[in-house]
């Protein structure tokens, strides 16, 4: 095998690597700015990174992590900013939909097993 012919398999196969791992988990900061209920968990305002695989979030900050159903979504319109939109019951806050800034993207949390907008 020549030179030539190593590089473009090394080249090809680091392509297609990678590709694969992009395609396995997105990670997104935010930050919660009122105490906020996700799967039953209250989580403190304050910054947040999420880590989106599949159809599974995990919301952590520091030690403390909590995971949630979710389903990825495309919008219209870009958001110009990271957005959370929140459910109120009474004096609590769940989250109900984070809208990643930069993009048409946003996540829809499933709580236990209510599906968001039926609110």
């Amino acid at each position: 095998m020549t030179l030539k012919a190593t590089l473009i398999r090394s080249a090809l196969t680091f392509a297609a690597l990678t590709m694969g791992a992009v395609g396995q988990a997105a990670t997104y900061n935010v930050t919660l700015l009122k105490p906020t209920v996700i799967a039953g968990q209250t989580l403190k305002p304050g910054e947040y990174k999420v880590e989106v695989n599949n159809n599974t979030a995990v919301i952590s900050h520091g030690k403390q992590s909590v995971e949630a159903k979710v389903t990825t979504e495309e919008t219209d319109k870009k958001f110009d900013a990271t957005t959370i939109k929140y459910f109120r019951d009474g004096a609590t806050y769940k989250l109900q939909e984070i809208g990643i800034g930069g993009s048409k993207t946003k996540l829809v949390v499933h709580d236990d097993g209510v599906t968001p907008g039926a609110f």
